[in-house]
């Protein structure tokens, strides 16, 4: 069990990682080779010195703003379908934001353009991945293309629950961007996008996973 004596020894590790505040709305502190959000690193801390898997815990990771909310909706609409059928007026992802329905999300991964390309395809490989393979009857009823449809980017930002609220202090909207491949060219030139790709494939080298189409996409 956690002590404050233990709080105040992470808060005082913490405060001696490197610091950068060009980055609101929360200052970033680095940590094992990664830049985290200040006030998640507590967490983050404690996951590593207690976190246990479960046979049954799904791991869902990313980097920011590329497509973590969309398939957290689809892992949970997928996972949840018998409980929760996509088409039902009172499902969870129609009240309550993707982020509060999964808490926590073994590791598959996924390429957001290919999930753009062909989601329905995708979706059955997460269900396949978690255990809850479609069956014929669903198949034949639609359902995989019901979960793509509940949680499309269309549907998902124009929720009245994802237009208000928040999210540890951020805005439901702010999840939601456009929902298209490419917009990097809208805010980084291509000398900016091939360095960051440098570093990603750096950091990838040996593991067997790469990225295929970030900088060449528009």
């Amino acid at each position: 069990m956690a002590t404050s004596g233990d709080d105040d020894m992470a808060e005082l590790v913490i405060s001696s990682l490197p610091l950068e505040t060009r980055c609101p709305p929360y200052p970033l502190r680095q940590h094992g080779g990664f830049w985290f959000s200040e006030p998640f690193l507590p967490a983050v801390a404690a996951a590593r010195a207690r976190f246990e898997a479960r046979p049954s815990d799904v791991l869902l990771a990313s980097f920011p703003k590329s497509g973590t909310t969309w398939l957290k909706a689809l892992a949970f609409a997928t996972l949840h379908r018998a409980d929760h059928p996509p088409r039902g007026l009172d499902h969870p992802l129609r009240r309550r934001n993707p982020h509060d329905c999964v808490e926590f999300l073994e590791v598959l991964f996924l390429r957001y353009e290919e999930m753009l390309r062909d989601p329905v395809g995708n979706v059955r490989k997460l269900a396949e991945f978690m255990g809850c393979v479609f069956s014929g009857k669903e198949e034949a009823a639609g359902v995989a293309e019901d979960v793509v449809e509940l949680c499309s980017m269309d549907t998902l930002k124009n929720m009245e629950v994802n237009k208000n609220g928040t999210q540890n202090s951020v805005k439901n909207e702010a999840f939601f961007r456009k929902g298209v491949a490419g917009d990097w060219s809208n805010h980084m030139t291509p000398e900016m996008a091939a360095r960051l790709d440098k570093i990603v494939e750096d950091a990838l080298q040996g593991s067997g996973f790469a990225f295929g189409d970030t900088a060449e996409s528009t």
